[in-house]
């Protein structure tokens, strides 16, 4: 592939090739030698290239998306607002980065300047603000921002004198969820240094400029080397696809489902009491949670498919110096964890494998390893959202992540602590192509179920871990199966009797295009019956019937059964030595049968009866 012969054609070939990033025919790993020479003519990261790659095939999607709400209870002035946000602007290259198509490939320019004006909506007359609200957020996060123009969003949205909501949605491109947090922390020493009448034009950032200079050296290095090399003999094979339910993901929509739904505190707290326990790596507390999480969804994905070898996506800030961590700009990056299961794990176990196996993925986690539809190579992603935003200007806050609706994975699952309060948040996404309602309250169900059985058994194998409670079991195995029934003492011919005095005229039998009502039943039945016993048919005598089925056959059953007889029932199909056997044997006093099967029949001198041919004479007894 020659990128820097024809730029344009190669970056169309590139796109064709990997729906979303490049990928080799043998496994879906980025092949980050052709995305280095597409590099060379752009000036994007990798990770920033897989994204602008992205959103070229999503470009009416909004999984790129990053969107905030902050509560703020205390009164904030728009003059001093609109100020701080515009000097963040002008301190931050990020903010003011747009990209270009040149040639056809990617190009990231700093504007000089960004002009920028607050929106400001007043709900504070409205009746219910919270629905015109709810509205108004849903809206504005449905804006897809077009990366040749400003690649953020804010308003700030007055509920009362004391009530304000700030909104604020960037792309990914040039933001994540920690250059959030940062543009939090500015705005509110910004604001507050405007209402001290002391905010300065500009002030002192770090530039994501320097992080891109650090990228184009490193990719120079050889440590860039022995880490491609490293993914590459990583994902050489393929990675079985995760069968949701017996659904094989096709991934033909983003649309996607959230759910959110809190694990409780008691729960919550067992938790972190287990990952405290357990956590012989000495990782930070924040770490060993998040390996107790990927633990219980590994044993439910493995439960729901049978897969014994999962790749689960666990996002990394990817920020490795102290001035990285204070810089707005897209860093984050998803690493694949690959992860066995064996008969003999328990959770235990399984925590260690994890822990391992997350310390390897960190230590090669500078590439960029894409994650192309047709061949993923994960379709499920666990995150933990460690930030926290406690309050703006002085005054504590309250903030939500909004939901764009939109996801690249069949299964993203969403861990958070809101405020800190020790009880965790989960925030199920769904893809509406896999999941509908009922599998998503199943889903829900199972992982919770999932979250005790490994707390009360995490030294249990994993196969012993359930999926459904006790309370189920009990309602499956026991209250569902209470299927024991009173049997009425009634003989069968008084039950007919009494269902043809109650619904005469109700069609009792069909059969092929024929049809008849309780009444005509009983009646041709009491006909045959009758008939029958002026033949000699009374309790214990035998009645052979050979038919083929029909009305009449069963018209014969049920005759037999009034005259007191006991049926015999003879298939036509039996070879004649056979049925001259079978009536010999049971010495039948009357056979039942039909007109073109006469002939069939051996000599046995048994008294026949046509039921179609005697219908005339049948049907004068009374």
């Amino acid at each position: 592939l020659n990128i820097a012969a024809n730029p344009a054609q190669s970056l169309r070939e590139l796109l064709l090739s990997s729906e979303l990033t490049v990928a080799s025919s043998k496994t879906s790993l980025v092949r980050t030698a052709e995305l280095g020479d597409l590099r060379g003519c752009s000036n994007l990261t990798e990770h920033q290239l897989l994204i602008w790659l992205g959103h070229q095939f999503n470009s009416d999607a909004l999984i790129y998306n990053n969107a905030l709400t902050f509560t703020i209870p205390t009164q904030i002035y728009l003059i001093h607002f609109q100020a701080a946000f515009q000097v963040l602007i002008n301190s931050s290259d990020a903010l003011r980065t747009i990209f270009l198509a040149v040639d056809g490939v990617p190009q990231q320019k700093v504007l000089p300047s960004c002009s920028y004006i607050v929106d400001f909506v007043d709900l504070s007359q409205v009746t219910d603000y919270s629905i015109a609200l709810a509205n108004l957020l849903e809206k504005r996060a449905q804006i897809v921002f077009d990366l040749e123009k400003c690649l953020f969003d804010t308003v700030l949205v007055k509920l009362s004198q004391q009530k304000f909501v700030w909104y604020i949605n960037t792309h990914q491109i040039i933001s994540d969820g920690l250059s959030l947090s940062l543009i939090f922390n500015h705005i509110s020493e910004l604001y507050t240094l405007s209402t001290h009448n002391s905010l300065p034009q500009i002030i002192l950032l770090p530039q994501f400029q320097d992080y891109l200079d650090y990228e184009r050296n490193y990719r120079d290095s050889e440590r860039y080397d022995k880490v491609k090399y490293h993914w590459q003999q990583k994902l050489s094979e393929p990675i079985e696809p995760i069968g949701f339910y017996g659904k094989t993901p096709t991934n033909t929509t983003t649309f996607a489902r959230r759910v959110s739904t809190k694990l409780g505190y008691d729960r919550s707290q067992k938790l972190q009491a287990l990952s405290s326990h357990h956590n012989s790596t000495n990782v930070t507390k924040n770490t060993a949670v998040f390996n107790v999480f990927l633990a219980i969804l590994s044993i439910y994905l493995h439960h729901i498919s049978g897969n014994r070898k999962l790749a689960i996506g666990i996002p990394i800030h990817n920020r490795r110096s102290p001035i990285f961590k204070k810089t707005i700009g897209s860093f984050v990056q998803v690493l694949p964890l690959c992860i066995d299961i064996e008969d003999n794990d328990n959770v235990q176990s399984l925590l260690k494998k994890i822990a391992a196996g997350i310390s390897a993925s960190l230590r090669y986690s500078q590439c960029a390893i894409g994650n192309p539809r047709k061949n993923p190579v994960y379709d499920a992603i666990l995150n933990y959202h460690t930030t926290t935003f406690i309050d703006f200007a002085g005054s504590q806050i309250d903030f939500d992540w909004i939901h764009t609706g939109h996801s690249n994975e069949s299964l993203s699952i969403q861990i958070r602590d809101v405020g800190l309060s020790g009880d965790f948040t989960l925030d199920f996404d769904f893809n509406c192509n896999i999941f509908d309602d009922k599998l998503i309250d199943l889903a829900i169900q199972h992982f919770t179920q999932v979250v005790d059985s490994s707390l009360e058994n995490f030294a249990s194998h994993i196969s012993k871990i359930d999926l459904i409670s006790e309370r189920e079991k009990q309602q499956i195995l026991v209250e569902l199966n209470q299927t024991q029934k009173n049997i009425s003492a009634q003989l069968f011919t008084d039950v007919l009797a009494e269902q043809t005095y109650n619904t005469p005229d109700r069609i009792a039998v069909v059969f092929e295009n024929q049809s008849v009502t309780y009444a005509e039943l009983n009646a041709r039945s009491n006909q045959l019956a009758h008939h029958l016993q002026s033949l000699g048919v009374e309790p214990e005598v035998l009645v052979g019937v050979y038919t083929e089925r029909s009305l009449n056959m069963l018209v014969a059953f049920l005759a037999i059964l009034k005259a007191g007889g006991v049926y015999v029932p003879l298939d036509p199909a039996l070879p004649k030595e056979r049925l001259a056997y079978i009536l010999s044997d049971s010495q039948v006093s009357v056979l039942l049968t039909q007109k073109n099967l006469v002939t069939e029949l051996p000599e046995q001198g048994t008294y026949i009866v046509c039921l179609d041919a005697d219908l005339e004479k049948i049907s004068k007894q009374n």
